[in-house]
């Protein structure tokens, strides 16, 4: 997941290990699979080229969304950009963190009644609880909230957020083959010299399927899971 280097398909090496991609953020993860995103590559680089001297897009948190390279970052769903000597000193390992959850409280109908609940990601919820008022009620009906709340969250989200990881680094060798040219048959040569028992066509499909939906979209679902 090298941010300059662009890796060589072909080398699983140039690639993360499977211990790597269990210790990566998965805001890291998300960068990785829109930065092979052709539109989001398009468009950051015009605005580079559109950016003052000085403007180099890696503002950090002040000023950054006021500028060219900032705009296009926030259209593809960043939060804020990290710093290099941020990464380098290891307090972040992604260029960038993404938007985890709504800005403003969702609500559910129960009894009649609307209630609101903060949510922190996709998956956590925060309630308001009235430490003045009896506790046994205010439980009972928070169990109510947090199940209608549950229902009220149709999006699906990909598997388990960690169980998905290890595919992680096959889907971006896919998508750096098929970015040179490489076709499936020649995919399915390379990759069934790493798996004794073979790699078929239907496979390469389906890995650049689900790869190709990381980069056009659901790199975002990646973000909102909790590490």
């Amino acid at each position: 997941m090298s941010e300059n280097v662009p890796p060589d398909w072909k080398k699983s090496s140039d690639y993360t290990s499977e211990q790597e991609a269990k210790e990566a953020s998965l805001d890291r993860w998300a960068w990785a699979f829109l930065a092979r995103n052709s539109r989001f590559q398009k468009e950051l680089t015009e605005a580079i080229k559109e950016a003052a001297p000085t403007d180099d897009g890696q503002r950090g948190p002040i000023g950054w969304n006021q500028t060219a390279v900032g705009k296009v970052l926030i259209k593809w769903g960043v939060d804020w950009p990290t710093l290099p000597e941020w990464r380098k000193s290891g307090t972040v390992d992604s260029p960038a963190i993404f938007k985890k959850h709504p800005v403003h409280a969702e609500s559910v109908k129960l009894e009649g009644r609307r209630f609101r609940f903060m949510p922190e990601s996709e998956s956590r919820v925060v309630l308001e609880f009235d430490l003045a008022a009896p506790l046994a009620p205010q439980l009972a009906r928070a169990k109510k909230i947090l199940s209608a709340s549950k229902t009220h969250n149709k999006e699906k989200l990909p598997a388990d957020n960690r169980k998905q990881v290890a595919m992680y680094p096959l889907y971006l060798r896919v998508l750096d083959a098929k970015a040179a040219n490489a076709t499936n048959a020649k995919m399915a040569e390379v990759f069934s010299l790493e798996r004794p028992s073979g790699v078929t066509d239907q496979a390469i499909r389906n890995w650049l399927d689900a790869a190709e939906a990381l980069a056009n979209g659901n790199y975002k679902l990646i973000a909102k899971l909790s590490n």
